[in-house]
Protein backbone atom coordinates (compact mmCIF):
# COMPACT_ATOMS: atom_id res chain seq x y z
CA UNK A 1 0.00 0.00 0.00
CA UNK A 2 1.49 3.39 -0.92
CA UNK A 3 2.55 5.47 2.07
CA UNK A 4 0.30 8.38 1.03
CA UNK A 5 -2.84 6.30 1.69
CA UNK A 6 -1.55 4.09 4.48
CA UNK A 7 -3.20 4.39 7.88
CA UNK A 8 -1.33 5.74 10.93
CA UNK A 9 -0.13 3.16 13.40
CA UNK A 10 -2.58 4.06 16.18
CA UNK A 11 -5.64 3.63 13.96
CA UNK A 12 -4.24 0.50 12.32
CA UNK A 13 -3.70 -1.09 15.74
CA UNK A 14 -7.29 -0.37 16.77
CA UNK A 15 -8.72 -1.80 13.56
CA UNK A 16 -6.46 -4.83 13.76
CA UNK A 17 -7.61 -5.52 17.32
CA UNK A 18 -11.26 -5.03 16.32
CA UNK A 19 -10.81 -7.78 13.75
CA UNK A 20 -9.71 -10.16 16.52
CA UNK A 21 -12.60 -9.51 18.91
CA UNK A 22 -16.21 -10.57 19.17
CA UNK A 23 -18.36 -7.67 17.94
CA UNK A 24 -20.75 -8.21 20.85
CA UNK A 25 -18.07 -7.89 23.54
CA UNK A 26 -17.67 -4.80 25.69
CA UNK A 27 -13.98 -4.63 24.80
CA UNK A 28 -14.96 -4.36 21.12
CA UNK A 29 -17.46 -1.59 21.94
CA UNK A 30 -14.83 0.49 23.75
CA UNK A 31 -12.41 0.18 20.84
CA UNK A 32 -15.12 1.06 18.35
CA UNK A 33 -16.15 4.18 20.27
CA UNK A 34 -12.47 5.15 20.45
CA UNK A 35 -12.24 4.89 16.68
CA UNK A 36 -15.19 7.30 16.47
CA UNK A 37 -13.86 9.46 19.33
CA UNK A 38 -14.01 12.76 17.46
CA UNK A 39 -17.82 12.84 17.46
CA UNK A 40 -18.72 10.52 20.34
CA UNK A 41 -16.56 11.51 23.29
CA UNK A 42 -19.50 11.13 25.70
CA UNK A 43 -20.04 7.55 24.57
CA UNK A 44 -16.33 6.84 24.88
CA UNK A 45 -16.26 8.48 28.31
CA UNK A 46 -19.09 6.22 29.45
CA UNK A 47 -17.29 3.12 28.18
CA UNK A 48 -14.00 4.12 29.77
CA UNK A 49 -15.76 4.94 33.04
CA UNK A 50 -17.20 1.41 33.16
CA UNK A 51 -13.87 -0.18 32.22
CA UNK A 52 -12.11 1.85 34.91
CA UNK A 53 -14.75 1.36 37.62
CA UNK A 54 -15.02 -2.40 37.13
CA UNK A 55 -11.31 -2.88 36.31
CA UNK A 56 -12.26 -4.71 33.11
CA UNK A 57 -8.88 -3.89 31.58
CA UNK A 58 -7.35 -6.54 33.86
CA UNK A 59 -9.49 -9.20 32.21
CA UNK A 60 -8.09 -7.99 28.88
CA UNK A 61 -4.49 -8.52 29.95
CA UNK A 62 -3.47 -5.05 31.16
CA UNK A 63 -2.06 -4.36 34.62
CA UNK A 64 -3.21 -0.73 34.75
CA UNK A 65 -5.87 1.48 33.23
CA UNK A 66 -3.20 3.86 31.92
CA UNK A 67 -1.42 1.04 30.08
CA UNK A 68 -4.70 -0.15 28.57
CA UNK A 69 -5.54 3.34 27.27
CA UNK A 70 -2.07 3.86 25.87
CA UNK A 71 -1.41 0.45 24.33
CA UNK A 72 -4.86 -0.58 23.10
CA UNK A 73 -6.69 2.70 22.50
CA UNK A 74 -3.80 5.03 21.74
CA UNK A 75 -5.14 7.58 24.24
CA UNK A 76 -2.75 9.57 26.39
CA UNK A 77 -3.19 9.50 30.17
CA UNK A 78 -4.15 13.18 30.36
CA UNK A 79 -6.92 12.69 27.79
CA UNK A 80 -8.18 9.52 29.48
CA UNK A 81 -8.42 11.29 32.85
CA UNK A 82 -10.24 14.22 31.26
CA UNK A 83 -12.71 11.82 29.64
CA UNK A 84 -13.35 10.01 32.92
CA UNK A 85 -13.80 13.14 35.00
CA UNK A 86 -15.91 14.98 32.45
CA UNK A 87 -18.23 12.02 31.93
CA UNK A 88 -18.58 11.47 35.68
CA UNK A 89 -19.35 15.16 36.13
CA UNK A 90 -22.20 14.95 33.63
CA UNK A 91 -23.47 11.73 35.18
CA UNK A 92 -23.49 13.28 38.66
CA UNK A 93 -24.49 16.87 37.93
CA UNK A 94 -26.21 16.88 34.53
CA UNK A 95 -27.78 13.47 33.78
CA UNK A 96 -30.22 15.15 31.41
CA UNK A 97 -27.33 16.04 29.12
CA UNK A 98 -26.41 12.37 28.83
CA UNK A 99 -30.00 11.50 27.91
CA UNK A 100 -30.05 14.22 25.30
CA UNK A 101 -26.72 13.02 23.88
CA UNK A 102 -28.32 9.70 22.96
CA UNK A 103 -30.49 11.53 20.44
CA UNK A 104 -27.51 13.22 18.78
CA UNK A 105 -26.13 10.09 17.15
CA UNK A 106 -27.31 11.23 13.73
CA UNK A 107 -25.34 14.46 14.00
CA UNK A 108 -28.37 16.76 13.86
CA UNK A 109 -27.10 18.77 16.82
CA UNK A 110 -23.73 19.50 18.32
CA UNK A 111 -22.24 17.70 21.31
CA UNK A 112 -20.97 19.77 24.23
CA UNK A 113 -17.21 19.95 23.72
CA UNK A 114 -15.05 17.72 25.94
CA UNK A 115 -12.69 20.54 26.92
CA UNK A 116 -15.62 22.88 27.58
CA UNK A 117 -17.29 20.32 29.87
CA UNK A 118 -13.99 19.90 31.69
CA UNK A 119 -13.85 23.68 32.20
CA UNK A 120 -17.41 23.62 33.55
CA UNK A 121 -16.42 20.83 35.94
CA UNK A 122 -13.54 22.95 37.24
CA UNK A 123 -15.78 26.02 37.45
CA UNK A 124 -18.14 24.06 39.71
CA UNK A 125 -15.31 23.76 42.24
CA UNK A 126 -14.13 27.37 41.87
CA UNK A 127 -14.92 29.11 45.17
CA UNK A 128 -14.39 32.51 43.56
CA UNK A 129 -17.24 31.94 41.10
CA UNK A 130 -20.73 32.68 42.41
CA UNK A 131 -23.87 30.81 41.37
CA UNK A 132 -24.82 33.42 38.77
CA UNK A 133 -21.40 33.15 37.18
CA UNK A 134 -21.54 29.37 37.18
CA UNK A 135 -24.97 29.32 35.54
CA UNK A 136 -23.63 31.68 32.89
CA UNK A 137 -20.83 29.23 32.10
CA UNK A 138 -23.20 26.27 32.26
CA UNK A 139 -25.46 27.78 29.63
CA UNK A 140 -22.55 28.43 27.28
CA UNK A 141 -21.21 24.88 27.66
CA UNK A 142 -24.33 22.71 27.80
CA UNK A 143 -27.06 24.73 26.09
CA UNK A 144 -25.05 26.63 23.49
CA UNK A 145 -22.25 24.04 22.99
CA UNK A 146 -19.69 26.86 22.82
CA UNK A 147 -16.08 26.22 21.92
CA UNK A 148 -13.47 26.02 24.72
CA UNK A 149 -11.87 29.35 23.79
CA UNK A 150 -15.20 31.13 24.31
CA UNK A 151 -15.71 29.43 27.68
CA UNK A 152 -12.19 30.32 28.81
CA UNK A 153 -12.73 33.94 27.82
CA UNK A 154 -15.93 34.14 29.87
CA UNK A 155 -14.30 32.44 32.85
CA UNK A 156 -11.39 34.85 32.66
CA UNK A 157 -13.74 37.85 32.63
CA UNK A 158 -15.63 36.52 35.64
CA UNK A 159 -12.47 35.61 37.57
CA UNK A 160 -10.39 38.72 36.83
CA UNK A 161 -12.87 41.33 37.98
CA UNK A 162 -11.06 43.63 40.37
CA UNK A 163 -7.92 41.49 40.36
CA UNK A 164 -4.49 43.16 40.01
CA UNK A 165 -2.00 40.81 38.40
CA UNK A 166 1.78 40.98 38.11
CA UNK A 167 3.53 41.02 34.70
CA UNK A 168 5.02 37.61 35.52
CA UNK A 169 1.58 36.15 36.19
CA UNK A 170 0.23 37.62 32.95
CA UNK A 171 3.13 36.22 30.92
CA UNK A 172 2.82 32.83 32.58
CA UNK A 173 -0.88 32.69 31.73
CA UNK A 174 -0.21 33.78 28.15
CA UNK A 175 2.43 31.06 27.76
CA UNK A 176 0.11 28.45 29.21
CA UNK A 177 -2.71 29.43 26.86
CA UNK A 178 -0.34 29.42 23.89
CA UNK A 179 0.85 25.90 24.70
CA UNK A 180 -2.74 24.70 25.20
CA UNK A 181 -3.74 26.15 21.81
CA UNK A 182 -0.75 24.47 20.22
CA UNK A 183 -1.66 21.08 21.72
CA UNK A 184 -5.26 21.42 20.52
CA UNK A 185 -4.10 22.42 17.05
CA UNK A 186 -1.75 19.45 16.82
CA UNK A 187 -4.42 17.04 18.07
CA UNK A 188 -7.05 18.41 15.68
CA UNK A 189 -4.60 18.28 12.79
CA UNK A 190 -3.71 14.69 13.62
CA UNK A 191 -7.37 13.62 13.86
CA UNK A 192 -8.30 15.35 10.60
CA UNK A 193 -5.30 13.87 8.83
CA UNK A 194 -6.16 10.40 10.11
CA UNK A 195 -9.79 10.72 9.07
CA UNK A 196 -9.07 12.08 5.60
CA UNK A 197 -5.60 10.61 4.94
CA UNK A 198 -4.18 14.03 4.19
CA UNK A 199 -0.72 13.08 5.50
CA UNK A 200 1.38 9.91 5.45
CA UNK A 201 1.48 7.91 8.71
CA UNK A 202 5.06 8.83 9.55
CA UNK A 203 4.18 12.54 9.64
CA UNK A 204 1.06 11.88 11.74
CA UNK A 205 3.22 9.95 14.21
CA UNK A 206 5.68 12.87 14.27
CA UNK A 207 2.79 15.24 15.06
CA UNK A 208 1.88 12.98 17.97
CA UNK A 209 5.49 13.09 19.24
CA UNK A 210 5.54 16.90 19.04
CA UNK A 211 2.20 17.10 20.84
CA UNK A 212 3.55 14.99 23.70
CA UNK A 213 6.64 17.21 24.00
CA UNK A 214 4.48 20.33 24.18
CA UNK A 215 2.32 18.69 26.86
CA UNK A 216 5.46 18.01 28.89
CA UNK A 217 6.20 21.74 28.70
CA UNK A 218 2.71 22.40 30.06
CA UNK A 219 3.30 20.02 32.96
CA UNK A 220 6.52 21.82 33.86
CA UNK A 221 4.62 24.97 34.80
Amino acid sequence: MPESIAKPKSLSRIEEKLGELDEGSFRYQVLDTCRRFKTTWIELGQSLFSAHRDKLYREWGFLSFETYCSKELGIKQQTAIKLLRSYHFLESEEPGVLEKAKSLSQGTEKYPDLESVNLLRLAKKNKNLDETGYQNIRQKVLDDAREPQDVRKELRLLSDRGEVRSPQAVRSEQRFKFLKRLVRFLEQTKLESMANRFLPPRIIDELDDISQKVERELNRD
